[in-house]
């Protein structure tokens, strides 16, 4: 014989699943790293226009970040807050140690930094000059972006990559050298918008990677804290999954490798100083001794060594 299920039953077992789901979709916020979008460089671009399309960039990574449903986004005025506070001009020129420092004050795991590489006009004649520039029947605007992430526990780039567009259906008209142009947030947009997004769903596709880099497991990694006599301090400990007896790689930010044409940073030269291994852990400390290598300063990275 069929019978309906009693409406209790259903009533529970709908219950059941929205608290799985909600479980589910905290669980998903809680794996989404939270990241905050540094002004982009465009001081090595000669044009009027360079703030302009810094601003209207990081206004379009910020959305577009917040769209892969990937990352938790800052907003951008806590930002410029923090960033004028530490007395940092929003120009964009920032180091990778400087960028992470901003990072545990904003309380992120990632940080964007980028540069505007390219902004400039193509006239009809096969003639590239920036904006404000003479006048040409047909020109086609392009725009290059180069951006970086900076995992805020160890100061260094864990995922860079750049993209590059033009668009030649657009009118620019020219009046005269240094006259300004009918050029706008617009054509910004139209160039620059395809760039993020691809940028963007790159770095989306690899968040999981990153994660795991930045939490837990063999991507655990932090910084001494302090160093007295023969102890070392680490600012992770048993809330981070330390044990007593790991071994860590020290590691040490060196020269940063630049772009010669561009400025751009484009890595950091990472110094091995020695390893060592955990003797004492507490809840959010740990205590270590040295294993090899001597000179360990506070700043210095530690992760597990490479198997």
């Amino acid at each position: 014989m069929n019978r309906k299920p009693q409406s209790w039953i259903v009533g529970v077992a709908a219950l059941a699943l929205a608290i799985a789901a909600t479980g589910l979709s905290a669980l998903a916020q809680e794996k989404k790293p939270r990241i905050a979008v540094l002004p982009f460089d465009s001081s090595h671009i000669s044009t009027n226009y360079a703030s302009l399309s810094t601003s209207v960039v990081n206004g379009m990574f910020e959305t577009e970040l917040f769209k892969t449903g990937k990352f938790i986004v800052v907003e951008r005025k806590r930002i410029e807050e923090v960033m004028k506070e530490q007395g940092l001009g929003l120009t964009g020129a920032v180091d990778a140690m400087t960028a992470a420092k901003v990072g545990k004050i904003l309380g992120v795991e990632l940080i964007m930094t980028g540069d505007i590489t390219k902004l400039g006009v193509k006239q009809s004649g096969g003639h590239t000059g920036f904006l404000g520039g003479a006048g040409g029947s047909k020109n086609t605007l392009e725009g290059g972006i180069d951006v970086r992430l900076i995992s805020t526990t160890t100061a260094q780039i864990v995922f860079a990559d750049n993209a590059q567009n033009s668009d030649s259906s657009m009118k620019l008209s020219f009046r005269g050298t240094g006259g300004g142009t009918d050029f706008d947030e617009g054509k910004i947009d139209k160039v620059f918008r395809p760039c993020v997004v691809q940028l963007c769903q790159k770095m989306a596709a690899k968040t999981g990677e990153m994660v795991g880099t930045m939490r837990g497991g063999d991507g655990l990694a932090g910084k001494i804290a302090n160093v007295s006599g023969e102890k070392i301090y680490l600012n992770i400990g048993a809330a981070e999954g330390v044990k007593v007896g790991d071994v860590f790689e020290v590691h040490r930010q060196g020269e940063e490798i630049r772009d010669p044409d561009t400025g751009a940073i484009l890595d950091v030269e990472i110094k091995l100083i020695g390893k060592i291994i955990v003797t004492e852990v507490k809840d959010r400390v740990s205590i270590a001794s040295s294993q090899s290598g001597a000179g360990f300063q506070k700043g210095d990275v530690v992760k597990p060594p490479k198997s």
